[in-house]
């Protein structure tokens, strides 16, 4: 019997082409870096893979939602204008549909954990995040906010690159210090790379990044302290080197990979300890917080 023969004169099954227009747009996506392929709700608020733990991008009011107890939106009536280039006008009109937005930085006035803050969000959704006029004078008219209400400044960006940082620096008063962030404490190597779609190494892409906010005279970074040796080797001395990712001997690392101590986070070179749960979810947070501080003077 000639089986490949048989299975030519199989009859194969019509496709129905009608099929796809009556599934919504959206409704089953691919995860780019394993290629499991999955229905939109299963990724749930965070939008994670759940089975590589890639990161999908979060459109901005979806971030401020995860991020903050309240957001007061500001200056919602700023928009980007059309420019007469062909096709342009249905860009900008896509783009606004797709985030909700009429520019590509959402800004406003934030708390979190019962912090306030300025807070501003740039949205990879509008065109890529890109730096419009409009975008500049809304982050702008935030830091001009801060400054006068003596708030801390947040600001997510779409990896804006130099001309983004460049901007930052132009606007901020001298009294103020501007960090860039590197690379997150949450990651490890590879969920970087799953995440950013790079082969790059953390350092590599920490000490770049660190480099790049140097030359455009950011201030300084806020970074794991493992990375903070090289970055000083990239920059100066003077260069600020802020370090989250701090841990008593025998606290839980939760959700945290790249950890550390006070006292070994000194030795690596930072300048600046950002300490959170080993201080808010001790038994008692003055002795936790004074053997933090005895930790970080130790020689």
């Amino acid at each position: 019997m000639d089986l490949y023969e048989n299975q030519r004169s199989t009859s194969k099954i019509k496709r129905d082409a009608s099929v796809n227009d009556r599934i919504p747009d959206g409704l089953f996506l691919a995860c780019p870096y394993c290629g499991t392929q999955m229905y939109n709700k299963q990724l749930g608020d965070y939008r994670v893979c759940a089975k590589c733990g890639y990161g999908f991008r979060l459109q901005a009011r979806e971030r401020v939602a995860l991020l903050t107890d309240n957001f007061e939106e500001m200056d919602a009536d700023i928009e980007m204008t059309t420019p007469d280039f062909p096709g342009y006008a249905e860009k900008l009109a896509r783009a606004k549909s797709q985030t909700d937005l009429g520019e590509s930085v959402l800004t406003g006035v934030a708390n979190i954990e019962g912090e306030q803050m300025a807070l501003g969000v740039m949205d990879s959704y509008f065109m890529m995040g890109s730096l419009g006029s409009m975008t500049g004078e809304k982050i702008t008219r935030l830091f001009e906010y801060a400054t006068a209400h003596q708030l801390p400044v947040v600001l997510f960006t779409a990896s804006g690159g130099a001309r983004m940082m460049a901007a930052a620096v132009a606007n901020k008063p001298d009294s103020m210090k501007l960090l860039a962030v590197t690379q997150l404490t949450s990651f490890s190597e590879s969920e970087m790379q799953a995440t950013q779609l790079t082969q790059a190494s953390l350092v590599d892409t920490v000490t770049h990044l660190a480099a790049m906010a140097f030359q455009v005279g950011v201030d300084g970074t806020i970074s794991s302290p493992e990375e903070a040796k090289a970055i000083q080797a990239v920059t100066s001395q003077s260069f600020v080197r802020i370090t989250p990712g701090i841990r008593l001997l025998g606290d839980d690392n939760g959700d945290q990979r790249r950890v550390t101590t006070p006292q070994k986070a000194r030795h690596h070179g930072a300048t600046g300890l950002v300490v959170g749960r080993s201080i808010t979810q001790a038994v008692s947070p003055l002795e936790a917080y004074q053997r933090v501080l005895q930790e970080w003077c130790k020689d």
